[in-house]
């Protein structure tokens, strides 16, 4: 989440929100045998790719 809060410029609560509302931790879950072995840095690249994909905007 910290990794996210830099990269996308907002603060802790505004990005918990976005993650609840998006189902990023039900995500996480599912793919985590695959995610925990990238790096922090690509795992959020996945993240943000399923966050665009369901029509999110980062910025």
């Amino acid at each position: 989440m910290r990794l996210a809060q830099k990269r996308w410029r907002m603060p802790a609560v505004r990005v918990a929100q976005l993650f609840s509302e998006a189902g990023v931790c039900d995500y996480v879950t599912e793919l985590y045998d695959l995610l925990h072995l990238n790096s922090n840095e690509r795992a959020l690249d996945d993240i943000e790719t399923y966050l665009t994909a369901k029509g999110y905007s980062l910025c």
